[in-house]
């Protein structure tokens, strides 16, 4: 029997497990940029801000209308709080194993960066452990998970 043959029951018998446990196969390696590419959602209001600890300048600023979408593509993204006076921002980001580095680009209203720990299961991309420059931005990225929209 030749080693392709034996090897395949059990790549079969490890994609049903994962599909079994509400997991889906990757499609990229962990530190592949193209792993996230994508359009990404979630909110986060005014009072979750303050909840997390975040002053009331900042969350006031950037909270919105706590519609926060990510567009991720080819280790490029653009990032939209709809509502705020800051303008949609756009950032580079990498990826070695589940480490995202990600970095506003320089302009008015846009800068920052930070580090997380990402996932992405069942549509999910969740960041925890994120170190931002800030509270704010630590609670922005990591408070909630992020819906896989496109």
């Amino acid at each position: 029997m030749s080693h392709r043959r034996r090897t395949a029951p059990i790549l079969a018998a490890a994609m049903l497990v994962t599909a079994a446990c509400g997991g889906s196969p990757q499609r990229h390696p962990a530190g592949d940029a193209d792993a996230l590419d994508g359009v990404y959602r979630n909110t986060i209001t005014f009072n979750e801000y303050i909840a997390a600890g975040v002053d009331r300048s900042w969350a006031a600023a950037n909270a919105g209308t706590g519609l926060h979408t990510m567009t991720l593509h080819h280790g490029r993204a653009r990032d939209d709080v709809r509502g705020t006076a800051i303008p949609t921002c756009g950032a580079h980001y990498s990826l070695r194993g589940h480490t995202i580095t990600w970095a506003f680009d320089q302009a008015p209203g846009c800068n920052g960066h930070f580090t997380a720990t990402w996932s992405l299961r069942n549509g999910e991309l969740r960041l925890t452990d994120v170190k931002a420059d800030d509270l704010g931005g630590s609670v922005q990225f990591g408070l909630k998970p992020f819906r896989k929209i496109g």
